[in-house]
């Protein structure tokens, strides 16, 4: 699993989840997380700067990509300040949103976008700049830890095959 954290500006659409976009866009093939800041789109409105991060993983059935969609949420929350909670797709910090997400499952790879406002926008939201949380550096801790989980469990179940050739 690679990472990668794009130091400028995107514009993203919840529609780069459907597509091969970053594949496009970086040439990053393979599983995947980038991370960058930027608006997105919602309900076809500009919203306001977020720090977002996608994640592909190739060959992975929607069940697979939502279990590992709900241990980064938990991740980010442990990375958050005390009291941070993952409700459903989105994280809560007291009573006040700080994130929300999305899973895609197509043919060939599952996707997910996980969306963390920078500033309060709407009553009952809170930002990372709020919380004095600086979003790159959140971003690649948080990149970190989910990439070698990640590799991790590859080279377990890696391991795992070699041992039992008949679980395969």
């Amino acid at each position: 699993m690679k990472s990668f954290y794009i130091d400028k500006e995107l514009f993203y659409k919840e529609n780069h989840l459907h597509t091969n976009w970053f594949l496009n866009l970086y040439k990053i093939k393979g599983d995947a997380i980038l991370a960058f800041v930027g608006a997105s789109s919602e309900n076809n409105k500009e919203s306001t700067k977020l720090l977002h991060f996608i994640i592909r993983h190739n060959d992975m059935k929607l069940r697979e990509m939502l279990l590992r969609h709900r241990y980064f949420l938990t991740q980010l929350c442990h990375l958050l300040p005390p009291g941070c909670k993952r409700h459903h797709h989105s994280i809560y910090f007291s009573s006040a949103k700080i994130a929300y997400s999305i899973v895609k499952s197509g043919r060939s790879s599952s996707s997910m976008a996980i969306l963390l406002y920078l500033n309060a926008h709407k009553p009952k939201s809170i930002g990372l700049n709020d919380l004095d949380i600086m979003p790159k550096d959140f971003a690649i801790l948080a990149m970190q830890a989910y990439t070698e989980e990640m590799n991790e469990l590859e080279s377990l179940e890696s391991t795992h095959l070699r041992s039992n050739p008949s679980t395969k």
